[in-house]
């Protein structure tokens, strides 16, 4: 079966979560917003790497791994959804629905204390969030 996104190649679980046009776009989107670069890596090569630099409670850890497995998620979801109804999102649309993931996930207050988020308000009485470096 040829990628559901791109059509150019056969679907592999290296093809379609980290070689196809789509999937890379995502995943360099995902990187340059936290300051990394994304390299086309195969499904091994890039949890051998998340394995050996994504380790103890960092907030970029975390969030990195957060994000992670949110755009995994995406385009497994994206890809059945194009595949059983025949319905699709553009990219932007996808990394839209990864960011809102990731924001949920820090939007539950026991997530929130494990990644050492706490709540504030700013003089203008908006909420926003502040990273307890010590957690």
């Amino acid at each position: 079966m040829n990628c559901i996104f791109c059509v150019a190649a056969v679907e592999t679980r290296d093809h379609i979560f980290f070689e196809c046009t789509v999937a890379s776009s995502l995943w360099s989107a995902l990187f340059s917003l936290n300051g990394l670069q994304f390299k086309h890596h195969s499904w091994d090569a890039f949890f051998d790497l998340a394995a050996a630099c994504w380790k103890g409670k960092s907030p970029l850890t975390t969030i990195m791994k957060i994000a992670s497995n949110a755009l995994i998620y995406t385009i497994w979801k994206e890809r059945n959804k194009r595949l059983f109804q025949s319905q699709s999102s553009t990219v932007a649309e996808m990394f839209i629905a990864i960011k809102e993931l990731i924001a949920d996930k820090k939007e539950d207050p026991k997530e929130r204390a494990r990644l050492g988020l706490h709540s504030k308000q700013n003089r203008k009485g908006r909420h926003f969030f502040s990273i307890a470096l010590n957690a």
